[in-house]
């Protein structure tokens, strides 16, 4: 009787450890999804194209779309995303050493969800435009979606969905 009981300890304790280590590594991967992610936003404050394009599998069906209250965008495949990246972000630098804009962005509210060769995450991103000498800011609040695909054991974008919250506020607030 007491063999089975000590047995039936072990394998609890056992049981325990092995779920404990499932977690933590959930945990890890969480922890690189979102260095991915906070990679990605720094490239983009920062107009590298290169860098940013670097974030996503390189795939036919991968897309970001966009969505705000004047419409929509979607860019789909590898060769079309890294050439908008390309021209927009070359674009933005080029306007942005004119005026003097000084783009941050601040993710926050995460919510990630990590499976074996897959992940999702949603969070909220804070954005604040500055222009260097102007008193003024203008800031705007994003709701994004992004899905991961394990690629030679790193997480890589598969796509991106985002919504311009502060756009449709903004529309309700005319109406």
């Amino acid at each position: 009787m007491k063999t089975k009981v000590m047995t039936t300890v072990l394998i609890v304790f056992l049981s325990m450890n092995v779920f404990c280590q499932d977690n933590q590594n959930t945990e890890k991967e969480k922890e690189s999804i979102k260095a991915v992610i906070e990679g990605l936003l720094k490239d983009h404050s920062e107009c590298d194209h290169e860098g940013w394009i670097s974030a996503w599998t390189q795939q036919p069906y991968i897309f970001i779309s966009y969505t705000d209250k004047s419409g929509h965008f979607i860019s789909k495949g590898w060769n079309e995303l890294k050439e908008m990246a390309k021209n927009s972000f070359t674009r933005h630098m080029e306007e942005d050493k004119k005026s003097g804009r000084f783009l941050t962005l601040e993710p926050y509210d995460f919510t990630i969800r990590v499976y074996s060769e897959s992940a999702w995450a949603q969070y909220k991103i804070k954005w604040t435009e500055r222009y260097k000498g102007k008193e003024g800011i203008k800031e705007w609040t994003t709701f994004e979606n992004y899905s991961f695909e394990k690629v030679d054991d790193e997480w890589k974008i598969a796509s991106i969905s985002a919504v311009d919250l502060t756009s449709f506020e903004e529309q309700k607030e005319q109406e």
